[in-house]
């Protein structure tokens, strides 16, 4: 599985390390499998509905406010902010090569 005992996933932190992430998160999906390059190109700059077929979790980071970030695939794995993360209207563009 991907989560630790407690069931925490962190993205932008290391537990570790002082090293935090100096960008912006705008979406994180988890999938039931492995996916292939061609799918993950064919799907970064798509918005999803939550209940495509394989997708676990899915937080768009949409609330723009508070410390709760809700999971859109309906499976119930709600995100905490921690630490100085914050909410931006600011929505990064999307990568294509």
């Amino acid at each position: 599985m991907l989560y630790d005992a407690n069931h925490q996933l962190f993205f932008g932190a290391d537990k570790l390390a002082s090293d935090d992430l100096d960008g912006c998160l705008a979406e994180i999906r988890i999938w039931r499998t492995a996916r292939t390059e061609t799918q993950v190109k064919s799907d970064m700059s798509q918005t999803f509905t939550g209940d495509e077929p394989g997708l676990m979790d899915y937080w768009r980071f949409a609330e723009g406010s508070g410390t709760t970030a809700a999971d859109s695939s309906g499976h119930g794995f709600i995100g905490t902010l921690t630490g100085d993360a914050s909410w931006s209207k600011e929505i990064p563009p999307a990568i294509r090569r």
